[in-house]
């Protein structure tokens, strides 16, 4: 952190307003959700990009991670807690299918999503049936402990149906030491998954690197 003879604290990773919504909770206890008036906000470490689809959904979900993101980084567990608590309010109250899947698409690449895994988890598990068949999701390769999570959850209070490993220590394994796909690929490793079936079961699964074919070693 760094502050000059004018005043102003800029922080090199954090854009300044998610810094100064940091400010704001520190001596507020709460922060503003709402968007700067004419910018694009993009998570924190991302690149411009042309290409990228920001509808005002979207970019009032990135301020909310942004500010997690932020906390996570200076170990401001109250202020983490808010983001999330703000960001599962949003998910919840604003879904969109796209914008969800997009969101994660951006959180995904900067290593983001299990720092708001409590933001995204109970809309990820009010919408799984419509996530799980979407190809768009289930190649986004997310973090384990985030689909874990979403299994719980589904299990625990979603009332969905949920095919859990007979061994969940074998996950990690299959990921790092490889499997072999169904489709004659031979040996190869895949994207760990969260699917479902015309029954509306959610099942853990392996998406082949190479063929994209589906299936459950474990």
């Amino acid at each position: 952190m760094q502050e000059n003879c004018d005043g102003i604290i800029r922080i090199e990773q954090f854009d300044s307003d998610t810094v100064n919504r940091m400010l704001d909770a520190v001596y507020t206890g709460d922060y503003s959700g709402a968007m700067p008036d004419k910018q694009e906000t993009r998570p924190s470490g991302a690149k411009e990009s042309s290409k990228s689809t920001f509808d005002d959904g979207l970019q009032i979900a990135i301020i909310h991670s942004n500010v997690a993101m932020i906390a996570d980084y200076y170990n401001m567990q109250l202020l983490k807690e808010l983001a999330n608590k703000k960001l599962a309010a949003h998910w919840l109250s604003n879904w969109n299918v796209d914008s969800f899947i997009e969101f994660l698409k951006q959180l995904n690449a900067l290593g983001g999503v299990e720092i708001i895994i409590p933001g995204i988890q109970k809309a990820a598990v009010r919408h799984m049936d419509e996530l799980a068949r979407d190809l768009r999701f289930t190649k986004l390769n997310l973090p384990a402990c985030f689909l874990m999570a979403v299994l719980v959850d589904c299990m625990q209070n979603g009332g969905q149906a949920v095919s859990w490993p007979r061994s969940v220590n074998n996950i990690g394994s299959y990921r790092k030491n490889g499997y072999y796909c169904d489709g004659n690929c031979g040996l190869t490793t895949g994207s760990l998954i969260v699917t479902g079936d015309v029954n509306g079961q959610f099942k853990l699964a392996l998406r082949c690197g190479n063929c994209d074919r589906i299936q459950t070693p474990f």
